[in-house]
This record gives C-alpha cells, structure tokens and sequence, in this order.
C-alpha cells in the first residue's frame, strides 16, 4: 500500500501544473491578443493596458500614434504640453528644429537674441559658420580677426602663410625676427638645423657664440654621443680637464 505522503505528493504533482496553465491561459481582455513575445496578452494598436483592460488611447489634436502603436507624438511644429499639442511660435528668420528646446533655432546668417533671430553683422574678408553661438564667423585666410574686423596679414618677404591661414613663418635658412624674416648665417663647420631658422655645429665641433671651434681631444679621451665634447675612456677619470689613470683607489691618478 501506498503511504500516506507518496499519496499527498503525487496529488500535488498532478494539481500544480493544472493551476500554472490555468495562470498562463488567462483569457484575454477586449482589444487584446496573445503576445508575440513570451506567454500572456499585449493591448492592439491604439489601445493602452490600464488595470487589466486596453483602453482606446485619446490621441489629441495635432499629434500622432508612435509607431509601437502604444503612445502619441505631437506633429512637426508642435510641442507637448500635458495633454495638448500646442503650436510653436517660430520667429522670423527662424527654422523648426526637434533638437532644440524651443522646437526651433535661428537660421543661417543670423543669430538668436531673446526670443528673436536678428541678423549676423558680417565683417568684410570673413565668412559665416556653422555655429549657433558667438559671432558665428571666422575671417578669411590671410586676414587674423581684431575685434568686429578683419585685418590683412602682413608677411614679410620671404615669409608664407602657415596652414592655418592666421599667422605667418619664415622660409627655410630665415628666422623670425620682430615683423620680418632674416636670413640665418651659417659660420664654417655648421649646418642648418632641421627647422631651418638656427645652426647646429659639426661633429667634433662645438658653438662658441657666432662661431663652431674645434673640441680639443685630451689624451685617454674620446668624443661623445654629441659630438660637441668629450669623456674619457672607460679607466680613465676626468681630472682638471685632463684623462688620468685612476691606480690603487681614487686618491692616486697619474698621467696617461
């Protein structure tokens, strides 16, 4: 014979899924179908779920239904306010924009003053931009901004104007002097430096103001990674510009 809670647990084994489809198949209410997501009901276009009922949504003047079909937008030059769309007042000189707070922002060669679009007053040698903000142009190249104008980039001869079209540079073997481009003199046992507007020494030379002389090697001594002066080799100390012999500590040196 069966005990007693062999019995009581095959009952509930038969009994709990019964209740579990009961749940899953609940009927559904009016303007409703079975969810195409998982198990249960989802509300039909146009309709909201409110308390276990889909009810018709009242989609106000000037607005549409979202394309979840659940929920409403206000049409282009409206904006929501509670339940209501509302016009936008758009100023003249104005566009509509859903990116703006307004629901609008100023066209282009003017900009926002208020609640008003007044026009950019564009300086002569400039151009108007794309920024919303600020002056909203920039001056020409060859032209730098001074204030509301634009003023002509003076370059001085042989100068050009750099990339940016603002400033000016000297050519290479000139060096910027003040407004003007002077020419770099280069003395004997030197060369321009990769920018062209100073000069490096030699190898085995070194710069003494306007001029490269010659570094003077001491005996047990060699040039280094510059090669505008020098170390001593390697068991040798540099001593009162000298290279001496380092015997029986640091106390006894001796000459090469």
């Amino acid at each position: 014979m069966l005990s007693l809670i062999s019995i009581l647990t095959w009952l509930l084994a038969a009994t709990l899924p019964g209740i579990a489809d009961a749940a899953e198949h609940t009927t559904a209410p009016a303007h409703a179908h079975a969810s195409q997501y998982g198990k249960g009901w989802e509300c039909d276009r146009g309709y909201d779920s409110v308390n276990d009922s889909c009810v018709l949504l009242a989609v106000p003047a000037n607005a549409f239904l979202k394309s979840s079909g659940h929920g409403w937008k206000c049409q282009r030059n409206f904006q929501q306010i509670n339940s209501s769309c509302v016009a936008i007042a758009v100023p003249a000189n104005a566009i509509s924009s859903s990116t703006d707070a307004r629901g609008w922002q100023c066209g282009r060669g003017y900009r926002m003053s208020g609640e008003a679009c007044v026009a950019i007053k564009l300086p002569a040698n400039a151009y108007l931009t794309d920024s919303i903000y600020g002056d909203s142009w920039k001056c020409s190249r060859g032209y730098s901004e001074a204030g509301n104008a634009c003023i002509a980039i003076a370059v001085p001869q042989h100068g050009y104007l750099r990339e940016s079209g603002n400033d000016w540079a000297c050519e290479y073997g000139y060096a910027k002097q003040g407004n003007a481009c002077k020419l770099v003199i280069v003395p004997h046992n030197a060369y321009l430096d990769r920018y062209g507007a100073d000069w490096l020494c030699e190898r085995s030379f070194s710069k003494n103001n306007a001029a490269c002389i010659a570094v003077k090697l001491p005996a047990g001594a060699h040039l280094d990674y510059s090669g505008s002066a020098w170390e001593c080799d390697a068991g040798y100390v540099e001593h009162n510009g000298q290279c001496l012999i380092q015997r029986n500590g640091a106390n006894q040196l001796t000459a090469h």
